[in-house]
């Protein structure tokens, strides 16, 4: 029997600044907590160039994120591995490198499987299994998504 995660979406706020540049904002990102550890940090993502999630799309992509997400629709990406794409540069291209997993839904549990880096084979970093209550799950998706359309 599986351990069930608890999960948990939270946005944080990062420096943004171009080398050289008279440009800095503030870049406000999602991150996934999972049992109250962020997955960005877990897994190294550089904030705020590569740790972008769709969250921060127009409204039809982050729609077709969370279908994504719930394992109502197969996962999209430029690699057309059916992988869903957790985090991803802030230019949009996956083939900069994007941290990913296997979205399968088994009865009340939803599974992220094979969390990693997709197109770079060098970083090892990678998370085997993680496996979720699908109601906790969902309600912490469609809470996030509801206070995203709020601000």
């Amino acid at each position: 029997m599986q351990t069930l995660s608890h999960r948990e979406i939270r946005t944080y706020e990062f420096p943004y600044t171009i080398a050289d540049k008279s440009f800095s904002r503030i870049s406000r990102q999602a991150d996934f907590l999972i049992d109250g550890e962020p997955l960005g940090l877990t897994l190294q993502v550089l904030r705020p160039w590569s740790g972008r999630t769709r969250f921060e799309d127009a409204r039809q992509g982050i729609d077709r994120f969370v279908g994504e997400l719930l394992g109502k629709e197969v996962p999209r990406n430029q690699f057309g591995t059916a992988r869903l794409v957790l985090f991803g540069c802030h230019c949009g291209c996956d083939y900069c490198g994007v941290i990913s997993c296997e979205v399968l839904k088994q009865g009340d549990s939803l599974l992220w499987r094979n969390i990693g880096h997709e197109g770079d084979t060098s970083i090892e970093q990678r998370i085997d299994l993680v496996a979720f209550d699908f109601h906790q799950y969902s309600a912490a998706i469609m809470d996030f998504v509801r206070t995203r359309r709020r601000s």
